[in-house]
């Protein structure tokens, strides 16, 4: 929905969290809001997840759909799913997503392999309460690429942690 599920200052957002169930607009499909508040259950027991048995881990088989509801009981958890098999998920290519051949829903342009300018900057200076962490005089609303920094220019206690030679990189996503 491009917007948190709870939002207040402080230890009310915290409040929010524990004791609260988010509200979620009139467009979002009863399916979608089964789906994302099975994976937001506050008792793990009954969270919606992979398995503890490894079971979410693999593909689920073709179910016949008209016998599937949502909500269903298990001895998984209550809502009868692991995250693949929830109706969520019932027009998606697991397969194509194993072997690779899914096209992707976006392709960031960059200019080298080093850019950062596709990751989303905040204003920090709004938030007050992130200031302390990060010291007042930082520059907190650019990316490093932004600031003019790059991945070759990081050093870890002296020891350089990336390579200047981009030409590996370059082999490994010359067909991006």
């Amino acid at each position: 929905t491009g917007r948190m599920p709870f939002s207040a200052k402080g230890d009310l957002l915290y409040i929010h969290i524990l004791e609260e169930e988010p509200e979620y607009p009139s467009y979002v499909s009863a399916t979608a809001k089964s789906f994302v508040s099975g994976l937001m259950t506050k008792s793990m027991r009954d969270r919606l997840d992979f398995g503890f048995d490894g079971s979410g881990l693999v593909r689920p088989k073709p179910q016949n759909k008209s016998k599937r509801t949502v909500g269903k009981r298990s001895s998984m958890n209550r809502h009868g799913y692991t995250v693949r098999t929830h109706p969520f998920w019932d027009d998606f290519e697991w397969t194509k997503l194993e072997t690779f051949s899914m096209a992707a829903p976006f392709t960031p342009s960059f200019r080298d392999f080093a850019d950062t300018n596709n990751f989303i900057t905040y204003d920090d200076d709004s938030n007050n309460d992130v200031s302390f962490m990060m010291g007042e005089n930082q520059q907190q609303s650019f990316t490093p690429s932004q600031r003019g920094y790059t991945l070759k220019d990081v050093n870890v206690a002296g020891k350089k942690r990336f390579s200047t030679d981009t030409s590996e990189m370059e082999k490994l996503f010359k067909d991006f």
